[in-house]
């Protein structure tokens, strides 16, 4: 039998290597250029070559882009040209002869007729439609083909469809990926083996076993030398599979290479610029490299320079490289060019010179002499090809010979072959399946995966689709992926392959799976290959400024978001249930690597404010949208990542990651000190207070600490603070800060957890999430304009719906900690200086009111020094700055500052849910006062409301969809909306327009509706206050309506240990005196100037200062005030607890033989004290 065997392998191979004829065409491949082979064309053929022309009409590369649009991408050219090869190795299954390629895959088809599919493995086309019934998916990527819909039963499911880009298949008969009653007919039936003879069975497995083997051993090397050629020494030697991959990883990974540019070999130093590639020298081809390229062509019979599409370049770019390789005096249209990136793009890759195209820049002699094997002649010629390949400067190029190309060219008819056989019957199928080994045939091919040209890859990915109905095979598939992962994303981060027709389009196939994810945590540490993927793809876009490394926004990585496959992956595998109970584990290295991920990303796309004597930017960067993206792609794994209870059971209880999983508090309290805290201490470093001398702009200076207004309570005149001038670099950017409060969130779910968290942590200041709060309020007001419209684009997406609840709550969130854990009263006079109000509020500096004492504070360490000025004057006390003068922009900056201490005050946490049920009403009222505030503004449409759904929790949308599926099964989603609008607005038809019916909102729903509620706009409360309906006039009534409050009800029970910020921030002396002011300057008569001798900050007393917005918010933060105190009693021995005792509020160090503030005693100091001493007139 092994005899038997051994003969069978070796006709094998001989059918594999059997040699090309002279005439042996090349087809189905997109080029510009001959393929024909011209060095078995005589002497009169090298004398009369006719390369590509580019003559002034581009005659040529008009009938090339001509041919390529006729070239068929699915006619399977490859298993016609190659008919031979086909048929000799179907007659080894078969024993018949076969005289034409239909011929052997008809008999092929034969052998599997009587024997049904179990799984149906349709592969989508683009257009094709695609069948979702989430009542019986395994998972949202789980889908049906159009012809197994059809004949499954899906009767009362929640059903919808969509039509297909391109990829994946059909998973009916999947019991793994579907529920076995909505199987149609003809699949879900397994077949055994022995269905089928053991000579067929045994005669396949010899032939899958060859034929990966040649596949590794002879495509993959010649795949990987191809590319070398374009990027390292032809003279390396690269005959073993360690020395090739050891050089691809190095080189061939980087992107557009080029042996031109070997110097260009990756280090941390070239991935850390975002400078073109084609801007660094391109260094002499030496005369060895250049012979062996020639004496490679004449062996080969021709060499091709193959153009490589990746999502990296703009055709701008292309086109240039392009003009750049064809040369000469013709001008090449726009359109023409165009045309070719196109093709580019559609086909993978494209061959734009070849072996004619290089004799033609040789005389006669000396192609006659290449042809010889002249050592001079043979050096010119490679020479000439290696010049050609550096005018594509930065692009992914490969040099192939023809020879390797037909090697290509059959490789893509075996592989087809193979589907072919697969595709016949289970038993086929499983038996190929079984005869890919893992190890020996999977890694070495996904290895190689980004270098294949695409006509390969997709032959490799269409047999790979194949056998995935096999679960062995699944199996072993996903446990290669994982090995590779590493390597392959390190190639694809530099630019190498296209992300539709890459690997990563199969790994949804395995990585939704629960037994094969579990496998690949326990013994492959998935988890931990992508947390470093991720980390090393972002960190290719790194740079260093000032000694602090920052990510380049205009870096490819970024632009392109070349990290999305990680983030893709990383979201598949936490859609296993309890798989994220495991990132945080300490035996792990994912945490440490997500939070270095998240580090790197921190204060990226930093922005600096054009001072008055630059003027308007000229050009606006468009940077900002690759950083946004980055950001909303990391913050989109935050709620997944923390998807947990401390309960729930690993689902991976062999893994060691099982063994050390912190509770969610233990988790929040190392990412605050190993993340935060310490990328925090690091950042500070670079920042330096400077002396408040004459000789510096006042926007350029930085004062060491910041002063509080003398009507603050306390000891302190000042607070250390971050020394940093107005036009230094800041961000909207802080994911890492970001997860913290996605974790702090996590934390306020649990009953107990926030008691715990205050009781194990200390304070921390959030300055930074203050500092982008601050500047997006100035940016509002209008005190960036020079800087661009960027600006407000990028307020608009950091501060409204969808991306507000990632970005500007969680930093309100922050804030809201930091002042339960630091006192309110730092982060209100804190707030007052970073948005430049404090003069402005008529409030007086505590340091220059009082010296002496400052000094002495100075002295005991309470806070740093002032740098003393150069010159000896003494200036040195904290001072304050306001980045404008504009009365109406102050106006704006104090609307907006009032606006945030009403948002500080209602948008607490919510009280912990005791249970799931519990939950799910809560989550019931925060969509309702979502809708509510959504229509306030105006009807909008059930898909416009439906967006509320992205500043709701996942817990949230979770519970209301599993609510939903009560109320209508069939659509789950947006069942929970519809009872809500149902409870809340009229339907509203629209007649005689095409346009659909509207949700109006229903008059008692406007009750509710808070005019300082942050998740609409401005301009969406503007048309609320026009929209809502007029009091009702009631004649018993003295006003002649019924007086209402500003503000609502607090919406919701907050939680326990946020709850006494509501107390605390509106009894703060300095909140009171600014609100006091902002009523007396609007409130006051006005008669003449003598009135403002001695007030403070007359701007503030201007007619351009008033504002109803301004006063509106000062009556609401009253307002909220006047709820936070209305339950408290004059004897409650623990109201210290409860509020309102912090230092800076007007009750700090109440005497204890006085009874508990109640409410009258706040409406006292509040409303009812003399104005002298609310606001410290005296």
């Amino acid at each position: 039998m092994k005899d038997i065997d051994r003969v069978t392998k070796q006709k094998i191979i001989s059918i594999l290597n059997k040699p090309f004829g002279i005439h042996q065409r090349l087809g189905g491949i997109p080029t510009l250029v001959n393929l024909s082979d011209i060095t078995e064309e005589g002497e009169s053929r090298l004398k009369d070559v006719s390369p590509l022309s580019l003559d002034s009409n581009n005659l040529d590369l008009s009938q090339a882009l001509e041919d390529l649009e006729h070239l068929s991408k699915d006619a399977q050219v490859e298993l016609l040209l190659e008919r031979d090869t086909i048929t000799a190795l179907t007659s080894l299954i078969t024993g018949q002869a076969h005289h034409s390629t239909e011929g052997a895959l008809d008999s092929l088809a034969k052998v599997g007729t009587a024997i049904p599919r179990r799984v149906c493995q349709f592969p989508f086309k683009r257009n094709d439609i695609v069948w979702v019934c989430r009542t019986c998916q395994a998972d949202e990527t789980c889908v049906l083909c159009h012809q197994c819909f059809k004949q499954s039963n899906h009767e009362g499911h929640d059903v919808a469809f969509y039509h297909a880009q391109a990829g994946g298949c059909c998973d009916c008969g999947d019991p793994d990926a579907w529920d076995p009653c909505g199987f149609c007919p003809y699949h879900g039936t397994t077949t055994a083996k022995e269905s089928l003879s053991p000579h067929t069975v045994e005669t396949v497995q010899i032939i899958v076993e060859t034929v990966a083997q040649w596949l590794v051993e002879t495509l993959c090397r010649e795949t990987q030398q191809a590319h070398l050629r374009t990027s390292q020494d032809i003279g390396i030697d690269t005959s073993s599979k360690e020395s090739q991959l050891e050089l691809l990883q190095q080189q061939a990974g980087y992107g557009g290479s080029l042996m031109a540019r070997r110097e260009l070999v990756f280090c941390s130093e070239a991935a850390s610029t975002s400078k073109s590639r084609g801007d660094q020298p391109v260094p002499q081809s030496d005369a060895c490299n250049s012979r062996q390229l020639g004496d490679l062509t004449r062996q080969g019979k021709g060499i091709y320079l193959v153009l490589h599409a990746d999502d990296v370049h703009t055709k701008q770019k292309i086109s240039q490289s392009l003009r750049q390789l064809f040369g000469g005096s013709s001008y090449y249209p726009d359109s023409l060019l165009n045309k070719l990136v196109t093709s580019l793009q559609t086909h993978g890759q494209l061959i734009v010179w070849g072996t004619m195209e290089v004799l033609s820049d040789l005389n006669v002699s000396q192609r006659l002499l290449w042809a010889d094997g002249d050592v001079e002649a043979t050096t010119r010629f490679g020479a000439a090809m290696l010049e050609r390949a550096n005018r594509l400067n930065g692009l992914t190029t490969s040099l192939s010979t023809r020879l390797e190309l037909l090697n290509e060219q059959r490789a893509v008819a075996v592989l087809e072959w193979l589907t072919a056989l697969a595709r016949s019957c289970d038993p086929l199928c499983q038996t190929v399946a079984e005869s890919i080994l893992p190890e020996k045939h999977l890694v070495p091919m996904l290895r190689a995966d980004l270098l294949l040209l695409s006509r390969l890859t997709k032959a490799w990915h269409s047999l790979l689709l194949t056998l995935l109905a096999v679960p062995t095979f699944k199996s072993h598939l996903a446990a290669a992926y994982c090995d590779t992962y590493r390597h392959v994303t390190s190639q694809y981060a530099r630019g190498m392959g296209v992300l539709e027709r890459s690997g990563y389009t199969l790994s949804v196939q395995f990585l939704n799976r629960v037994t094969y994810v579990v496998d690949l945590v326990q013994h492959r540490d998935l988890l931990g290959k992508l947390g470093k993927s991720l980390y090393e793809t972002l960190a290719v876009a790194q740079f260093s400024s000032e000694g602090k490394k920052r990510l380049d926004p205009n870096h490819f990585v970024l632009t392109h978001r070349r990290y999305s496959p990680c983030v893709s992956d990383l979201k598949c595998v936490l859609n296993v249930k309890g798989m994220a109970r495991l990132f945080s584990s300490k035996c792990g290295t994912f945490l440490s690597d997500w939070l270095a991920s998240l580090a790197l990303s921190q204060w990226m796309d930093g922005q600096v404010w054009r001072t008055f004597t630059q003027g308007h930017v000229e050009t606006e960067p468009r940077g900002w949208v690759g950083a946004f993206n980055a950001s909303i792609s990391l913050g989109s794994l935050f709620e997944r990542l923390l998807c947990w209870d401390d309960t729930d059971a690993s689902p991976a209880p062999e893994s060691p990651l099982s063994s050390q999983v912190p509770t969610i508090v233990e988790l929040t309290q190392y990412c605050l000190f190993h993340g935060l805290v310490r990328w925090q201490e690091q950042e500070t470093q670079h920042y330096r207070p400077t002396s408040n001398t004459i000789n510096l702009e006042d926007y350029s200076k930085a004062t060491a600490s910041l002063p509080y207004a003398t009507i603050h309570t306390g000891e302190a005149l000042a607070q250390a603070a971050l020394p940093l001038p107005y036009v230094s670099p800041w961000s909207f950017h802080l994911p890492l800060h970001r997860f913290f409060a996605a974790c702090l969130r996590e934390v306020c779910r649990r009953p107990e957890g926030m008691t715990e968290l205050l009781e194990k942590a200390s304070h921390v200041q959030m300055e930074f999430p203050l500092l982008v709060l601050s500047r997006a309020a100035q940016v509002r007001a209008g005190l960036w304009k020079r800087n661009g419209s960027l600006m407000f684009d990028q307020v608009l997406n950091y501060a409204e719906p969808p991306f507000c609840r990632a970005l500007r709550d969680a930093d309100i969130l922050l804030l809201q900690y930091s002042s339960l854990t630091g006192g309110t009263g730092p982060i209100v006079a804190l707030l007052l200086h970073r948005f430049g109000i404090f003069d402005f509020c008529g409030l007086i500096a505590a340091p220059a009111a009082y010296p002496e004492l400052y000094h002495s504070q100075v002295a005991c360490g309470m806070y740093p020094e002032e740098i003393t000025t150069s010159d000896g004057e003494d200036f040195n006390t904290p001072w304050t700055f306001s980045p404008t003068k504009d009365v109406s922009a102050l106006t704006a900056l104090l609307e907006e500052y009032l606006q945030l201490l009403v948002v500080l005050i209602t948008e607490l946490p919510p009280i912990p849910p005791v249970d799931k049920a519990e939950h799910t009403i809560q989550a019931k009222k925060r969509l309702r006062r979502e809708v509510i505030h959504r229509l306030a503004s105006g009807p909008r449409t059930h898909s416009e409301l439906a967006e509320v759904h992205h500043v709701l929790s996942n817990w949230d949308n979770t519970f209301l969809s599993e609510e939903g599926k009560l109320l209508n099964p069939d659509d789950a989603t947006g069942a929970a909306l519809e009872s809500t609008l149902n409870e809340v607005a009229e339907h509203k038809s629209v007649r005689g327009k095409l346009e659909p019916n509207q949700w109006e909102l229903r008059e008692d729903a406007w009750e509710e509706y808070d005019p300082a509620f942050y998740h609409i706009s401005l301009r969406s409360h503007q048309a609320a206050a026009e929209s809502r309906p007029n009091a009702k006039l009631e004649k018993e009534n003295i006003y002649g309506i019924q007086p209402k409050a500003v503000a609502p009800h607090m919406p919701f029970a907050p939680h326990p240990c946020f709850e006494r910020l509501r107390r605390d921030i509106s009894s703060d002396a300095t909140v009171l005196a600014i609100t006091y002011r902002t009523l007396h300057v609007h409130c006051r008569e006005r008669k003449n100037l003598e009135d403002l001798m001695g007030v403070r900050s007359t701007q503030a007393y201007e007619s351009e200062a008033l504002s109803e917005t301004a006063l509106s918010r000062a009556v609401h933060l009253l307002t909220l005030g006047a709820f936070a105190w209305r339950t408290a009693t004059r004897s409650d021995d623990n109201w210290q607890s409860r509020g309102g005792s912090y230092e800076g509020s007007v009750f700090y160090k109440r005497s204890l033989n006085l009874p508990s503030p109640s409410l009258s005693d706040w409406i006292s100091h509040a409303l009812l004290a003399k104005p002298a001493d609310i606001m410290n007139c005296k």
